[in-house]
């Protein structure tokens, strides 16, 4: 049975176990050592503020159900960013990702919907909140048209 001993790691400054007595590492710089970065640093696409204005211009409501979004207004909410969808997808149209009349005002619920969901959930969700996914295809239309 291996004992290892808390201690100051001298990577991160953290009291922490030692894994690595030789280093006198903790267990995640000690990971960082072996395997590098463990997380790759993402390029900015600047798509955060075009969301913040989009968010201080519109109303708060969802564009497909009028579902209100303030309870997920928390700048740091994890569902913040997931309140925006992209009509045309990102992949194949890369120069309408910050275009704001490619982006839907949309509950998370709907989001996924649109991305993951099926015909068959999607028609649950209308029937429910009594809404149509018809605005969201009729917008992604007239956007192909354009272009």
């Amino acid at each position: 049975m291996i004992r290892y001993k808390k201690g100051i790691c001298e990577k991160c400054g953290n009291e922490r176990m030692i894994v690595n007595k030789t280093y006198r590492l903790c267990y995640y710089c000690n990971q960082i050592r072996l395997h590098g970065t463990p997380y790759k640093k993402r390029k900015p696409t600047g798509e955060m503020n075009l969301f913040k204005e989009i968010w201080n211009d519109r109303p708060h409501v969802s564009e497909i159900s009028v579902r209100n979004l303030e309870v997920f207004a928390g700048r740091m909410s994890m569902l913040f960013p997931n309140m925006f969808a992209h009509i045309l997808d990102k992949k194949n149209y890369p120069n309408e990702r910050n275009n704001p009349d490619n982006i839907m005002l949309v509950h998370p619920e709907e989001h996924t919907l649109i991305d993951q969901g099926t015909e068959k959930q999607r028609k649950e969700y209308e029937k429910k909140y009594n809404c149509s996914f018809d605005i969201f295809y009729k917008k992604k239309e007239k956007l192909k048209s354009c272009r």
